[in-house]
């Protein structure tokens, strides 16, 4: 809305709007259940008010809240804080333990690694690589002469698909 000028224009204007302002108060009030309380100070002239008699209660009321409640919301929180960090101890040494767990193989897993000479196939180099790469073929040969012809559908002899 532009400025208006004219004194009488801008009363017009100031009591349609303050009107209707107060009108949209009202019926959100009742359609919300909610309280509104509304101070409009214009540059000339007296505060207008919607609901005069529970502005300073309603501004008393979410100023100062009730100390007592706030003393019983903070006792609340320092009771559960020692409530929660009993249940948190034992899961974080739990966690601990877990994670040591997986950084350090098992004896048993370490016996069977030895037992069976089994090596990084990352880590070998190309001499290991030919040793391994025979020992594929010679157990794919011993495998197809074993089966004949059920083995030769799952992996051809010449290893093209």
């Amino acid at each position: 809305m532009k400025y208006t000028e004219n004194m009488m224009a801008w009363q017009m204007v100031f009591t349609k709007c303050l009107y209707d302002l107060f009108k949209e108060a009202d019926a959100f009030e009742r359609e919300c259940n909610v309280e509104v309380d509304i101070v409009i100070f214009p540059s000339a002239g007296p505060p207008y008010v919607f609901k005069s008699s529970c502005v300073e209660r309603q501004v008393r009321r979410f100023r100062k809240p009730n100390l007592k409640k706030r003393r019983n919301m903070s006792s609340m929180k320092q009771e559960r804080i020692p409530k929660r960090q009993a249940k948190i101890d034992p899961l974080s040494k739990e966690l601990e333990r877990n994670k040591e767990h997986e950084k350090v193989p098992s004896k048993k897993s370490e016996e069977i690694l030895e037992k069976c000479y089994m090596k990084d196939i990352t880590a070998l180099n190309l001499e290991e690589t030919d040793v391994l790469l025979k020992k594929i073929e010679d157990v794919q040969n011993y495998l197809m002469s074993k089966d004949g012809a059920s083995s030769s559908s799952v992996m051809p002899k010449d290893g093209k698909d």
